[in-house]
């Protein structure tokens, strides 16, 4: 896979459904409510996401995506789980306006933030 992944048909990113998925640089999901466990896990090529509808997220939804920059349509989530974004080191900002919860390491070593 390369470039520009859209998909409108999945409704959930299962439990590691693109870990380690390389090439992919932006990751478009308008109808997914749900990330799993390790659902976007290591995708060190993804640079930006927009997931509109986006819910839910499990424990180290985006570990370890090195060159993610940009997270858009998050805005639904209340709650960030244990290494959401862990190592996300170029992660510039995330807009999470109804987040009430924030559990122990979303954010570790995402050093651009």
């Amino acid at each position: 896979m390369s470039g520009v992944y859209y998909n409108d048909a999945i409704t959930t990113v299962g439990e590691c459904g693109l870990h380690r998925v390389y090439g992919i640089t932006k990751l478009v999901l308008p109808n997914v409510s749900t990330i799993s466990l390790e659902g976007c896990y290591y995708m060190t090529d993804l640079e930006e996401v927009d997931i509109p509808k986006l819910q839910s997220l499990g424990n180290l939804a985006f570990y370890g995506c090195t060159k993610l920059k940009k997270v858009n349509g998050i805005e639904n989530v209340t709650a960030l789980p244990r290494h959401a974004f862990y190592g996300c080191t170029a992660l510039e900002s995330i807009n999470l306006p109804n987040c009430t919860s924030v559990n122990s390491y979303a954010f570790y070593e995402c050093t651009a933030l």
